[in-house]
């Protein structure tokens, strides 16, 4: 089942972007990322208008 929540993505540059995603793709999307193995580089996420976010760029998620 694909399940999509609405989140805000805040920016290093100090930008947010309000969009919707997939919530597994970002969970699995942030364990990549939290994780201490450096083959784990987190694959950009898709949101639901085809927007690209590139999750190294984001501060925090709410």
């Amino acid at each position: 089942m694909n399940q999509t929540k609405t989140y805000t993505f805040h920016f290093i540059n100090g930008d947010t972007l309000h969009e919707s995603v997939n919530v597994q793709t970002l969970n699995n999307a942030l364990r990549d990322i939290n994780s201490t193995e450096p083959d784990n580089e987190p694959e950009p996420l898709i949101t639901e208008t085809g927007k690209i976010i590139i999750l190294n760029n984001v501060t925090y998620i709410n």
